[in-house]
């Protein structure tokens, strides 16, 4: 078994990389089986709701977009079968095609008027004999081969269940989920998937099964494709068909699981787990597998820095606006073991970048200009401000400035940083957000304080200051030691200390209340005494004005 050196670029180089996942679902991450079927169901509750049979747009003309053959646009494809049908045939005395509710409307929602009667992301064209073989039956492997009047099926059935072909076993998983997770226990719903088969009411069987089809079947183009009309149409997503790994999120919760997996790169992918894995098994490439003719991944290096639950997977460059699914066999956690082929969305986007022309950085009056101007800023929301200063390793966010731009014109921005000044270099960036919540970095503009060559202090400001108010005082001192600060009246008498503090060569500000002193003349103090025992005292005195 080949062994890969294990992955040490620091963290921070990869979350540098637009991110570029469907922000659609980006309430859910942390979130595990009930808690993330909640979140689920608030995405996805505010659909469009359609007549079943009307004069206006209905159910029949939504599935013959949803479910049109792309080879022979007057065509339907039939969902069990995967016959072909004239779309204009609808049911035509049993000759044509009916409308199938994958979910039974027997089972938790007869009534014609209810919104999950006529939900089009589980009502799909059949074949009017194969639907009627079908029934009201749960989902379960087994059973005789189901041969209609038209040919063979390619399904299987019995008394109690019904085993689709193999094609279409998870887009029948995926349905059921969303089903569940739509209508379950909210608006008068209460749908239930459970492990067994024979049921009855709002319950549809068989849950492990599913779980397997989910799998064994992973989304096709054809089914993200409909996910997409379905969208156009209904205004709102089967969450299963982009993120399949939700199904084990939310009925495996005990289990080691993939939490999501998002493409960083070109090349490469960050997988994360809901546990910490093992380092044998998770740099073990034939673990992995992505599809779209992709293939194993090149080389599979586990990505520790703390963070164990996560594995860098490098591959074959990715192709833009395309989704993968990626499948995990063979990972451990502690001995346990993920379940064979695993699956997860992996949606590659065409990250979208503002295109920078100038960021600079420049000291004046004790601020910190910056400035920077955009040639073109496409799907930007705005700018994150970042700073860090020589002794810090973490970039720390300091502003937000909402874009001005467009995709074919940019703009000019100006935004002025009041940092507690200390000697040393200071080093800002620009985060550009954009609205999918993919986002770039900017290059580091950097400004540097200076060592201060003696002693100095600043007129507090503002001067005069009124009763009440703060004032601010900013003072440089060449060399460590003993700094105090004091307020005392005309007549010299101390009033106030400001600061009293041991502290290194530097610029430094201060701020303080006047609003315990009256109006008048006072006289404020900066003493020195160096750590440098020949430099001795130094003192520095200056006048301010305090109003009513």
């Amino acid at each position: 078994m080949k062994r890969l050196k294990f992955l040490i670029i620091p963290f921070f180089i990869f979350t540098q990389i637009s991110n570029a996942q469907n922000d659609y679902y980006k309430n859910t991450d942390n979130l595990y089986g009930k808690k993330l079927q909640m979140a689920l169901y608030s995405i996805i509750k505010g659909q469009t709701k359609l007549p079943y049979s009307s004069s206006s747009p209905d159910v029949w003309d939504a599935l013959k977009q949803t479910d049109k053959d792309t080879t022979n646009s007057s065509d339907v494809i039939l969902f069990y079968t995967g016959w072909k049908r004239n779309a204009a045939k609808e049911y035509d005395n049993g000759n044509g095609w009916n409308r199938e509710h994958v979910w039974p409307k027997s089972h938790g929602f007869p009534d014609k008027a209810d919104t999950a009667y006529t939900d089009i992301n589980h009502l799909r064209p059949a074949d009017v004999s194969v639907n009627s073989a079908r029934g009201s039956k749960d989902f379960d492997n087994g059973g005789s081969e189901y041969i209609d009047p038209d040919g063979d099926t390619g399904c299987k059935t019995d008394e109690d269940s019904w085993e689709p072909r193999d094609a279409v076993k998870g887009d029948v998983a995926r349905m059921i989920f969303y089903m569940a997770t739509r209508y379950e226990g909210f608006q008068g719903y209460d749908l239930q998937i459970v492990d067994y088969t024979g049921t009855s009411g709002s319950k549809l069987g068989k849950l492990s099964t599913l779980i397997k089809w989910n799998r064994l079947d992973p989304p096709s183009d054809y089914e993200r494709h409909r996910n997409d009309v379905v969208f156009s149409i209904q205004h709102n997503r089967n969450p299963f068909i982009d993120r399949p790994e939700f199904a084990d999120r939310i009925y495996l919760t005990n289990s080691l699981l993939i939490e999501k997996a998002e493409a960083l790169s070109k090349n490469t992918a960050l997988v994360t787990f809901n546990k910490d894995v093992d380092s044998s098994t998770a740099a073990e490439p034939s673990n992995y597998f992505i599809d779209k003719g992709i293939g194993n991944p090149t080389s599979v290096e586990p990505f520790y820095n703390g963070v164990r639950n996560t594995v860098l997977l490098r591959t074959k460059e990715f192709t833009d606006n395309t989704s993968y699914v990626l499948k995990i066999s063979g990972v451990t956690s502690g001995g346990a073991k993920i379940a064979d082929g695993s699956i997860a969305g992996l949606n590659v986007k065409e990250p979208t970048k503002v295109e920078f022309n100038l960021f600079s950085a420049n000291i004046i009056n004790r601020k910190v200009k910056l400035t920077w101007s955009t040639v073109s800023e496409e799907k930007c929301l705005g700018f994150e401000i970042e700073r860090k200063n020589s002794s810090s390793t973490k970039w720390r966010k300091i502003a937000f400035l909402s874009h001005k731009g467009s995709a074919l014109i940019g703009a000019d921005y100006l935004y002025y940083d009041v940092p507690q000044f200390n000697t040393g270099n200071y080093f800002y960036r620009l985060k550009s957000i954009n609205v999918d919540g993919s986002y770039s970095y900017s290059s580091v503009a950097s400004v540097n304080t200076g060592m201060p060559y003696s002693i100095s202090l600043s007129q507090n400001y503002p001067n005069p200051v009124c009763s009440g108010t703060k004032t601010n005082f900013e003072f440089k001192i060449p060399s460590r030691g003993i700094v105090t600060l004091k307020i005392y009246n005309i007549l010299g008498q101390e009033i106030s200390t400001v600061l009293s503090s041991h502290l290194t060569a530097g610029r430094y500000n201060a701020s303080f209340s006047v609003k315990n002193l009256s109006a008048g003349i006072y006289f404020y103090r900066l003493t020195i005494r160096s750590d440098n025992l020949q430099a001795g005292e130094k003192s520095l005195i200056k006048k301010m004005t305090i109003l009513k």
